[in-house]
């Protein structure tokens, strides 16, 4: 699993103490499903500290830099900097071609003829 469910989110942020939670379901404008990315919003009804209690974590940011971490480093940085360097031309040329499509379709309805009524 890449990203978690919308209910793991849910959860998470009902056992951290948030109540009034809202989400509301974000996606650019050439994207035309549903579910690209997740605005989540919620209210802590008291100061102090979260009742969430989180498991060990998986990596120790604190460990020193050995092989072992540099052999995991090195694809994680390669395959991260690869995805964002596809994506971004990606995503601004799929934004292009989104706002032309809208443009067409404006101009169409403006230059259409009105109807009679």
């Amino acid at each position: 699993m890449l990203f978690p469910t919308v209910q793991d989110y849910l959860t998470w942020y009902k056992r951290a103490g948030f109540v009034d939670i809202k989400i509301k379901f974000i996606a650019p404008e050439w994207y035309e499903g549903k579910g690209y990315g997740l605005a989540i919003v919620g209210r802590k009804p008291a100061p102090g500290k979260s009742p969430l209690k989180l498991g060990p974590k998986k990596e120790d940011v604190e460990e020193p830099f050995s092989i072992k971490r540099f052999l995991v480093f090195v694809p994680r940085f390669l395959m991260g900097s690869l995805a964002g360097g596809v994506f971004v031309p990606m995503a601004g040329l799929l934004t292009l071609n989104a706002r032309k499509k809208k443009y067409q379709y404006l101009a169409k309805r403006r230059n259409a003829p009105k109807r009679a009524t």
